[in-house]
């Protein structure tokens, strides 16, 4: 997902609102009015009660006035290109055409200046806020005594075959990552990163998976693969690669795909019992677990309010506690399918 660079600040219209032309009961127009208002949804408070929580905000609040600033700076240079265009077509060309040119070629040098400068500055203000968020992020969700080893750069990411090799999804042409982590869960080296698979559409590329990718070993030693998905809600985004497996298990809130006749022997009670603590919601939205030979793949499918860094509003870490008590049951699972 790199949408890092484009705008992140969207401009509300205006709704202007048509009074009567008449009004033959001011006072009964007035308590219709007011009956017909509904009260607004009370807003629900944001707690900071760790200090990694707090430096997540303090980071957005900074990054957020500096956006602003350039915006600012932005009009400015706007303005002024635009000054030089006029005064060159209005001033100058009565004096000397060459004068003009001048005048509009200043106007586009400062204009690329800016955007050269200002991409530049933007950019290494956004990495700051990105390591911020990341480092703070991940000291958060990872701290339990059953997760060692952590190590982790926002800039590191997954090869794209990394991702297409689990194949939950068909016709994936396009791989996005970041924040690669490699960690260990009671002994096991996992590893885990925000990912984003997309296949070509009609018109523009489609996600078919937005979320957090996890990577592991195994001991399952057969060649037919073994897909199992955890089914969310209206959001979910389940596996599209599955037409050539079988059907082993499609239960309410869980199914299971292979062409291993025996793969619930693998898919047993206790990993059944360690997938179904993982609960989707509107955070979680759908869980996929590829189980292949010697490799198992887990795409934890989350909403945009853990994906996506806030900007504008403050930072609600209401999505950032349930993925830490998601890490530990995905964890769990993975270990449990070893």
């Amino acid at each position: 997902m790199n949408e890092e660079n484009k705008e992140l600040i969207n401009m509300e219209e205006d709704n202007p609102i048509k009074e009567p032309e008449f009004i033959e009961n001011e006072k009964r127009a007035e308590e219709e009015a007011q009956a017909e208002v509904l009260p607004e949804p009370e807003l629900e408070p944001i707690e900071y009660d760790t200090d990694n929580l707090k430096n997540i905000e303090v980071a957005r609040e900074i990054f957020l006035k500096q956006y602003k600033v350039q915006n600012i700076v932005k009009w400015i240079v706007s303005i002024a290109a635009l000054g030089l265009i006029i005064l060159g077509w209005l001033v100058f060309l009565e004096i000397s055409v060459y004068l003009t040119i001048g005048t509009v070629g200043a106007s586009l040098v400062l204009i690329l200046l800016y955007n050269f400068f200002i991409k530049r500055y933007l950019n290494g203000k956004m990495k700051i806020y990105f390591d911020q968020f990341y480092k703070n992020t991940t000291e958060f969700t990872f701290d339990n005594p059953d997760f060692a080893d952590v190590d982790f750069k926002v800039e590191n990411k997954i090869e794209a075959v990394q991702f297409t090799e689990n194949e939950i999804y068909k016709d994936v042409i396009q791989v996005g990552s970041r924040n690669l982590t490699n960690y260990r869960y009671k002994g096991m080296p996992i590893s885990v990163c925000d990912a984003a698979g997309q296949v070509k559409g009609a018109k523009q590329l489609i996600p078919v998976f937005v979320g957090k990718y996890f990577m592991a070993e195994n001991s399952y030693d057969n060649d037919e693969s073994i897909i199992v998905y955890l089914k969310g809600n209206e959001k979910s985004l389940p596996p599209t690669n599955v037409a050539h497996l079988n059907v082993v298990s499609d239960e309410k809130g869980v199914a299971v795909y292979s062409n291993n006749s025996e793969a619930l022997k693998f898919v047993n009670k206790k990993v059944m019992a360690a997938l179904k603590k993982i609960t989707t919601d509107d955070i979680l939205i759908d869980v996929a677990i590829a189980i292949r030979k010697g490799k198992t793949f887990v795409c934890a499918g989350y909403d945009d309010v853990l994906m996506v860094l806030p900007l504008e509003k403050p930072f609600n870490p209401k999505a950032t506690r349930s993925y830490k008590d998601d890490l530990v049951d995905i964890s769990e699972l993975i270990y449990t399918i070893k």
